[in-house]
């Protein structure tokens, strides 16, 4: 189980770091800061490229060493590399593309059904696609044209925003809107609305078909605290928080 792409290989991990080994383990004895630079050389991890943002394949073994390099690897590798997802009529997928040969090959799979639920909320890096169709398009891809395949995509970037709410720390949420033979910018600004209530969102972004005064009073709604995660977040140590303002 070598790449990211296998996700039943992180389940399997996530049974074997629930119990904890009876031997000493080095990389344990080296500072936290030194294990999480090993963590960014060795693991899968993101890049961005002219073509997109592509995964490097890195071996995950590592995973099931013990139960505190699991949950420490597994923090790296979901909180701190970019998820692409893609919405549209038929839901959240999660777009896969990584680098061979110099190729990038690509697939979908379903989010957030493709991952644990404990690693979603470990999510902390989104770009979203929001893909809005007219209705002759609907009709030849879904079988749902007019107010039904407004309101079905409305509910799937719903859908999307309640996942994205379990969330521990949200950095960033870029969400774009494409629109394929659709100029309504009424329509797409009201198939983003869901997004409002979404909270602390450190660098939010909206672009696409929407009003750049839209946009802003969209971004400026994510950045909102949520009193809840606030008081959530003055619990942790004083050195914890000022990572997480930095």
């Amino acid at each position: 189980m070598a790449h990211l792409e296998e996700e039943d290989a992180f389940k399997h991990y996530h049974q074997l770091g629930s119990s904890n080994s009876p031997r000493q383990c080095l990389l344990l004895a080296l500072p936290f800061e030194l294990r999480v630079q090993i963590y960014s050389h060795v693991l899968p991890k993101t890049v961005r490229l002219e073509r997109g943002i592509a995964w490097q394949r890195g071996p995950t073994a590592i995973l099931a060493t013990n139960r505190q390099i699991y949950h420490e690897t597994t923090q790296w590798i979901y909180g701190e590399n970019d998820f692409v997802i893609e919405v549209d009529f038929g839901g959240p997928r999660f777009r896969y593309n990584w680098l061979a040969y110099g190729l990038m090959p690509s697939k979908t799979k379903s989010f957030p059904d493709c991952f644990a639920t404990c690693h979603v909320k470990q999510i902390r890096k989104y770009y979203i696609s929001v893909e809005q169709v007219d209705s002759y398009t609907g009709m030849v891809k879904y079988n749902c044209a007019g107010k039904g395949l407004t309101a079905g995509l409305t509910n799937q970037v719903e859908a999307l925003c309640k996942i994205l709410e379990q969330a521990l720390e949200l950095h960033t949420v870029s969400v774009a809107l494409r629109t394929i033979n659709c100029r309504n910018t009424t329509l797409g600004q009201a198939l983003l609305e869901p997004l409002s209530t979404l909270r602390n969102v450190r660098h939010p972004s909206i672009t696409g078909s929407i009003t750049l005064d839209y946009a802003k009073a969209l971004e400026d709604s994510m950045t909102c605290l949520s009193l809840e995660k606030t008081a959530h977040l003055l619990k942790l140590p004083l050195e914890l928080r000022g990572d997480i303002y930095g």
